[in-house]
């Protein structure tokens, strides 16, 4: 399962198996059923996948199927109309699972990263003009170093935490 917050500071949804469901921690607290709501459910079955928030939708991908074969498809969760779209054209170009996957950027200009997995090393880039997933090649810096999966992965603006740092560019 995954989990990520929504456009409403108060909110985020909660994707495992095909289900998807909305909190709301305005209706009640987190030991409460009041702030459950049912959402639009994915095409496909998954566990070991991963989720990540990029403008208003949610970009759901990889993970095992019903059969536990790893899975490459990605699912778009719009929070708009609360629909799903899938489609051939929406593959991770490395089917993975138990990986990570965060948004990095503003506002302006927002990417998903795809990392890890089971025995994977290549990092992918979401496309959300053209939905689409494209291996990141900048040398050495596409690949990790040691493939790695079943971990967590948050993105955090360091200027956020360590407020009035200069942070150094290494090019």
């Amino acid at each position: 399962a995954c989990a990520v917050k929504t456009t409403d500071k108060d909110q985020f949804l909660y994707i495992g198996n095909t289900r998807v469901f909305l909190f709301d921690v305005i209706e009640a607290g987190p030991t409460s059923q009041l702030g459950w709501f049912s959402f639009a459910d994915l095409k496909n079955s998954r566990k070991g996948h991963s989720c990540a928030l990029i403008s208003n939708k949610v970009v759901v991908s990889g993970g095992y199927d019903s059969s536990n074969k790893i899975m490459s498809s990605t699912e778009i969760i719009d929070l708009s109309t609360k629909s799903v779209t899938t489609g051939e054209d929406l593959k991770l170009k490395v089917p993975r699972s138990f990986f990570g996957m965060v948004t990095l950027g503003n506002a302006d200009y927002q990417m998903v990263l795809a990392f890890g997995g089971e025995e994977k090393g290549v990092i992918e880039t979401w496309d959300q003009y053209n939905n689409e997933w494209a291996i990141y090649d900048d040398g050495d810096a596409g690949l990790l170093k040691v493939p790695r999966s079943d971990f967590g992965s948050v993105a955090i603006n360091v200027k956020s935490i360590c407020k009035g740092s200069k942070v150094a560019n290494k090019n």
